[in-house]
């Protein structure tokens, strides 16, 4: 059996009231929700220390949806640091 699996700095989770923004990721969410799959990513949050990251994992039809906050300085170094 395949499994479509994405690792991406964000995760565009549909909750039904906003569509998601960017070719990309609209290209990725039609494409998980044909075949189904895995899209793990940062979840938009941050926290003070890594003992607190967490993630997160929500099931809507064939996707599964995993999340994680970032440390700020994961987010100050690498984040907003070096990826944009």
């Amino acid at each position: 059996m395949s499994k479509l699996i994405i690792l991406s700095n964000r995760v565009s989770i549909p909750n039904g009231q906003k569509t998601t923004a960017g070719g990309l990721a609209v290209a990725i969410q039609d494409a998980l929700d044909d075949i189904g799959g895995i899209w793990l990513g940062w979840n938009g949050e941050r926290v003070h220390k890594q003992e607190e990251v967490h993630f997160n994992i929500l099931r809507k039809d064939k996707v599964e949806y995993v999340t994680c906050p970032l440390t700020n300085s994961q987010y100050s170094d690498y984040y907003a640091g070096f990826a944009n």
